[in-house]
């Protein structure tokens, strides 16, 4: 092979690679991107003296009205919700039945972002006074947004570490390179005894 004709070959791989990689970190920051819970009302943990009327949930991009969900269950596991939940830009608002008693509840939800993924979570809130807790004793985290997959069950992580796609597409990159090198090196070497 002469030399402009390795130069082509050596142009291709390297903008092969240079796409490859390109494709994969582009991908991994969209997937990473999905939309956000910024803020509650009652916030996450929070006390209040009268149980609210109704819950709201702020996103830090539109939700969209397809399969959202609000439950707001007490200690007992009884669901106080109201009605559907109503969706406007980035804020779900989900009512509530009158005549919640005294405690703690959980706020589980579900709403599609407006880039078409599901995303959930849970946050607590109480009503009323309650007992002091032990300060000695073991206290639950509460759950963070989470990503869920095709099928509405929660994903292992909320997205891929950046330093992890780095290492993929370097990876992929240097694959794809030493592959077209060595079919270049191989197609030189039937050409010239």
């Amino acid at each position: 092979m002469s030399d402009p004709t390795r130069s082509r070959w050596a142009g291709g791989a390297l903008a092969t690679v240079a796409l490859t990689l390109f494709l994969v970190v582009n991908s991994a920051v969209t997937a990473s991107a999905h939309d956000q819970i910024r803020s509650t009302t009652p916030a996450d943990g929070q006390q209040v003296t009268a149980a609210p009327t109704e819950v709201t949930l702020r996103f830090t991009e539109d939700v969209l009205s397809i399969g959202a969900v609000v439950l707001v269950v007490d200690g007992h596991g009884t669901d106080w919700t109201d009605g559907k939940v109503r969706l406007e830009g980035i804020e779900a608002t989900q009512g509530l039945k009158p005549g919640a008693p005294d405690g703690a509840y959980q706020v589980r939800w579900r709403v599609v972002s407006a880039d078409g993924h599901p995303v959930s979570g849970a946050f607590a809130f109480s009503v009323g006074a309650l007992a002091p807790t032990d300060p000695t004793a073991p206290t639950t985290a509460t759950a963070k947004p989470a990503v869920v997959d095709s099928a509405g069950e929660p994903a292992v992580d909320g997205g891929i570490p950046t330093v992890v796609v780095g290492i993929i597409g370097a990876s992929t990159g240097i694959a794809l390179f030493a592959l077209v090198s060595f079919l270049v090196r191989r197609r030189t070497g039937r050409r010239h005894p």
